[in-house]
């Protein structure tokens, strides 16, 4: 290729040596040279998440680069090997990680040191692992397989390898033979000349070659260069791969299919982080790479967050808190117990025992941009300057003013009479406490009070995924969320004795009040040792009657926060590639009243509820006429409204809450009654509601209003306050299609049922419009 050549890039320009004529008024004096190809090192220097950008984009789709074709001539050889400077742009993202590493390791020590949380020794380093397919709406799954067929730093391959692969699928067997005959199959690829007419390799015989080697090759590259290379590549290599594999695919000897076992019915639901305990976990040490996760927040931007741990940590502290408070304070009354659970897994408490901690320090929480923000080891602020700054409260963007001589830059050491003067000025001219992306030189970062909050569950997951809830427990008191003056390691082994009102209780007047208890019993596939927690959780509020025990709301309580940690635990552990989004729904779907309340009623269980109160017999008889009506069908909360004719208006159905409470409470009695034992009481919780939690698995229900704010296209909803009308509330609901405005009312027994009431006339409305469109 000469200078010559024609100008591939642009029709502005007649040759190469045009082009630098015209855009650099450089002239070419040896005109027979060859051009060079190079390819340009990426200024990128944030190569921790290589190809994804802020939006989800590989760059590769987004800036496609040409190949840089230069004149020898033009050129200037700096001596400086390219492949020393292709590893000098990966030092700040390899020292960015190992600094967050240290962190972690500094993490795990102390907990196995200070905690007794994993042990020490760490002979086993696992590698940091990536989490592209759990970041929702970062990369469709065709642009994730494209990500990690190719290699991103091959810049100068002309193949549109996305359109090849596409051409190359073919079914199961053919892929699965396609992986283990590749190097056989590129033989049988023809090209557009014989294997004879082929020039010498010059590069490797460089030293061999003569100049009638070198006019051949010439002549070759010549006659071939205006083939389409895209074309060729892609229709070729897909017609010969494809006929390739099939004539050995059908050459081959026909194989009889393998017998495929279903997995036992205990597999299926069983959850492994259940059999953690300390036994086994002895020699168990925490990875740095789950605990880094912990330490990186999703605005970070990195390719793995602590969302995930997060959702896994919230149900084990809220658990352990309501299990704490049952145990040592029984006299306390439900509603109590609640308002004391929430100030001890608050944001507000959790981010006290960070602080304490020394936490926030260590988070991971802007997005690594080396050329802005990064901090080099060993580059650091003067310590009195930095103390200074802090003291008064300065922003860092005051360095600016920092005037350094050329002899200081060189050496990095300030001088004290610099030093001086800056701190001089910073008094002169009062603090300015503004964000700075150089806060990090001060050893400040801005964050919320949600950040380290969520950091702090999140380690918390990261120790039941690996060392099990048991050995999780000394954590608690150890960043300060529970009192050390409790051992709460004895928490699970100690049994919770049932609150009775008095302390002689015959049996059988436990059995007259329970009715057809060996019924409830075989609902539930579970046999009480002691009744009394069984009638406790079936008596409602409203029943004086019974003078063995209170009512549900205790159990309610601790039922609660049982369901959720075992539900949180099997699908954090069954959905390994979901997001942390669609796991919050799915747990949202699965522990909510309504379905709780739809599930009761299923299994027959409301019937045995003991309770005196008209209104309340009503609202159930009501909800139960309903649900028989849709044959027990749980799918989402549209199921639950009824709607006028016109479907401008709206009603939510009563669900009543106490049926949500009592399956809590159910929940609780087993726990309680089969010596906290959370193998038995999932295998009962599974057995109610398997169905469910398969069915929500692969088609999460979304919430209504949530539904209407996502609707596309955008319907901008706007809800307007709640009008109290006797024992009902209205709602009205302002909504436009094609930039015409609708409006829906609902109503409910609350504002957020009225909400819901009014989106699902919204939606209905919608929904209609958009399919008759179609």
């Amino acid at each position: 290729m000469s200078k010559s050549k024609s100008f591939s890039f642009s029709f502005l320009f007649r040759s190469y040596a045009n082009y630098f004529s015209e855009a650099y008024h450089l002239a070419v004096v040896k005109p027979d040279q060859f051009l060079i190809e190079v390819k340009g090192i990426t200024s990128y220097l944030n190569r921790l998440n290589p190809g994804v950008e802020d939006d989800g984009k590989s760059t590769r789709s987004k800036h496609w680069r040409f190949n840089e074709i230069l004149i020898p001539e033009l050129c200037h050889n700096y001596q400086f090997p390219a492949d020393y400077w292709l590893k000098a742009t990966l030092l700040p993202s390899a020292l960015h990680r190992i600094h967050y590493l240290l962190l972690a390791e500094k993490i795990r020590v102390d907990l196995a040191t200070g905690a007794n949380v994993g042990c020490l020794e760490n002979h086993t380093i696992e590698d940091v692992d990536v989490e592209y397919k759990q970041r929702k709406g970062k990369q469709s799954e065709e642009e994730l397989e494209l990500m990690e067929f190719e290699d991103d730093e091959d810049e100068d391959d002309e193949f549109d390898l996305e359109e090849a692969k596409r051409s190359l699928m073919a079914p199961q067997d053919l892929n699965e033979l396609a992986r283990n005959q590749m190097t056989s199959v590129t033989g049988d690829i023809p090209l557009p000349w014989q294997d004879d007419e082929e020039p010498v390799d010059i590069e490797r015989n460089w030293d061999q070659v003569s100049k009638m080697d070198l006019d051949y090759y010439n002549a070759f590259v010549n006659k071939f260069s205006d083939l389409s290379v895209r074309e060729m590549t892609a229709e070729r290599i897909s017609s010969a791969y494809t006929s390739a594999i099939y004539r050995r695919a059908t050459s081959s000897p026909k194989r009889e299919p393998m017998a495929i076992l279903d997995v036992p019915v205990e597999q299926k639901f069983a959850i492994k982080l259940l059999q953690l305990n300390p036994a086994n976990t002895i020699n168990v040490n925490l990875q740095q790479k789950d605990i880094l996760k912990a330490l990186t927040t999703k605005s970070a931007a990195d390719v793995f967050d602590l969302e995930r741990y997060e959702l896994l940590g919230d149900a084990f502290l809220k658990f352990a808190t309501s299990l704490y408070l049952i145990k040592y304070h029984k006299e306390w009354h439900e509603g109590f117990l609640t308002a004391v659970k929430g100030q001890i897994v608050s944001n507000r408490n959790l981010v006290y025992c960070a602080i304490k901690y020394g936490l926030p320090g260590m988070l991971k929480v802007h997005k690594f941009d080396p050329k802005n923000d990064w901090q080099p080891p060993l580059a650091t602020v003067p310590k009195n300057i930095k103390q200074t700054m802090q003291a008064v409260n300065h922003s860092a963007r005051v360095l600016y003013r920092l005037t350094m001589t050329d002899e200081e830059i060189k050496t990095g050491v300030v001088d004290p009479k610099t030093s001086d003067e800056f701190i001089a000025q910073l008094e002169m001219h009062g603090n300015t406490p503004d964000p700075s992306p150089m806060a990090n030189y001060l050893s400040q970062q801005t964050m919320g009070d949600k950040t380290p909050a969520d950091a702090m569950e999140a380690l918390l997951g990261v120790c039941v995924q690996t060392v099990g809830m048991q050995r999780s427990f000394k954590l608690l008191p150890y960043f300060g969320m529970l009192p050390k003056t409790h051992d709460v390691l004895k928490l699970l082994d100690e049994k919770i004795e049932n609150q009775r009102l008095r302390t002689h209780i015959d049996y059988r007047e436990v059995d007259g009040f329970l009715k057809n208890h060996s019924r409830i019993e075989s609902i539930l596939g579970y046999k009480f040792k002691d009744r009394t927690y069984l009638l406790q959780a079936l008596t409602h509020a409203s029943y004086p009657t019974n003078r063995i025990t209170g009512s549900y709301q205790q159990l309610e309580f601790l039922g609660d926060a049982v369901l959720d940690f075992l539900i949180s635990m099997y699908i954090f552990e069954q959905n390994p590639t979901m997001s942390p989004g669609q796991l919050t729904d799915l747990r949202s779907a699965l522990v909510n009243n309504i379905t709780l309340a739809c599930l009761l009623v299923r299994h027959g269980l409301h019937l045995y509820i003991l309770a005196e109160s008209a209104s309340f017999s009503d609202t159930v008889n009501k909800f139960v006429m309903f649900q028989e009506q849709n044959k027990h069908e749980i799918t989402d909360q549209v199921n639950l409204l009824v709607e006028e004719s016109d479907r401008k208006m709206a009603e939510f159905v009563d669900v009543p809450k106490a049926l949500g409470d009592v399956f809590e409470s159910l929940v609780a009695a087993v726990f309680l009654d089969s010596g906290n034992d959370f193998a038995v009481t999932w295998r009962v919780i599974y057995g109610m509601m398997g169905n469910e939690i398969m069915t929500f698995t692969e088609n999460t229900p979304i919430q209504i209003v949530r539904q209407l704010y996502e609707f596309k296209p955008p319907c901008s909803p706007i809800f307007s306050r709640a009008i109290p009308d006797d024992d009902t509330v209205l709602v009205k609901l302002k909504y436009k299609i094609r930039n015409q405005q609708h409006e829906a009312y609902g109503f409910g027994q609350n504002k957020d049922d009225a909400k819901r009431a009014a989106a699902k006339a919204a939606l209905q409305v919608l929904r209609k419009h958009y399919r008759s469109a179609k």
